[in-house]
């Protein structure tokens, strides 16, 4: 058999023999978004749950606000799915001198300025502040206790900020359910010796695979 992996930019081709394959998982279902930055534009203002972005800033009149993005090592259309959510925000007020963008790199190394760019795209790089997380920088808050006992240190610019986003993928996860979400925050833009701390708790009892319930990660 023979088969086609992403490899960064690039594609590389492996021949595995057929002996060894035991059979090969496809998705089922779903049908690719045909235009990515309208659908991010329709669900912005009717999501599937919850209240519109346009409900959340007439209660909370945010004058600043913080975008959580995944970083290059993940697959998340950035680039793409940033501008609408960008547009909608300052159509409800919130100035685009208020708003960051925070690229969500928990433990791994900055990106250079050219990564980044190629990860928000051109138009908001030049537009907007946009800066990588820095999980060992002196001035991370101090958020309190988890119920874990971990210490949660977090991102002034996150911690400070009047409203919070978060966009990126979300997937099963071996330990942690699913990435996304809430990993956004943790580890995402949490401190070194947080993620550490959460990271040992791997094989706590209740962790696993697609378990959200109960799981302390």
């Amino acid at each position: 058999m023979k088969t086609r992996l992403k490899w960064g930019k690039e594609d590389i081709f492996l021949s595995i023999p057929d002996r060894n394959i035991l059979g090969v998982l496809e998705p089922s279902g779903g049908e690719p978004v045909a235009d990515l930055a309208a659908e991010v534009a329709r669900l912005v203002k009717h999501p599937t749950a919850g209240p519109s972005l346009e409900e959340i800033v007439s209660i909370n009149k945010p004058e600043t606000a913080a975008i959580i993005v995944n970083d290059m090592t993940r697959s998340t259309p950035t680039a793409e799915m940033l501008p609408p959510l960008l547009e909608e925000l300052e159509r409800l007020g919130v100035p685009s001198s208020g708003i960051a963008v925070v690229v969500a790199t928990g433990t791994h190394r900055p990106m250079s300025d050219e990564e980044t760019r190629q990860t928000v795209g051109d138009a908001v790089f030049a537009k907007y502040r946009v800066e990588n997380h820095d999980c060992d920088s002196p001035d991370l808050v101090d958020m309190g206790t988890l119920s874990t006992g971990n210490r949660l240190m977090i991102n002034r610019t996150v911690a400070e900020a009047d409203l919070r986003l978060a966009i990126g993928e979300v997937l099963l996860h071996y330990y942690a359910g699913f990435a996304g979400g809430r990993k956004s925050i943790l580890p995402g833009v949490a401190g070194r010796e947080t993620v550490m701390t959460n990271h040992r708790m791997m094989t706590a009892p209740g962790v696993g695979i697609g378990v959200v319930d109960g799981n302390v990660l």
